[in-house]
């Protein structure tokens, strides 16, 4: 599996899993519950898969896969944002003079 289809699938694993990660965060963090539910909670949200997590998605240019440089707006890297706003398939985008 490549970077991009990996990285694809990790944020649609986030995206399923968000709902019950909120939960289990929260209980964890009420100080009025018992201990021993939140350390069950605690055990849940580690027996979670990891892709599930947030912190693992990783930005990538969704034509080349690269991971640095990414132009958030567009989701290109900087060295495709420039070559599609030079060719002018970014509306919006042009060169100062």
């Amino acid at each position: 599996m490549g970077k991009v289809a990996m990285d694809t699938l990790r944020r649609s694993l986030v995206a399923t899993a968000e709902p019950a990660r909120v939960a289990l965060r929260a209980i964890i963090g009420n100080v009025s519950l018992p201990p021993t539910i939140r350390s069950a909670a605690v055990a849940q949200l580690a027996s979670l898969p990891r892709n599930t997590s947030a912190g693992r998605v990783r930005n990538r240019c969704t034509v080349t896969g690269r991971p640095r440089g990414i132009v958030r707006d567009w989701g290109l890297s900087r060295i495709e944002f420039r070559l599609s706003a030079l060719k002018g398939d970014l509306p919006g985008i042009m060169k100062k003079r």
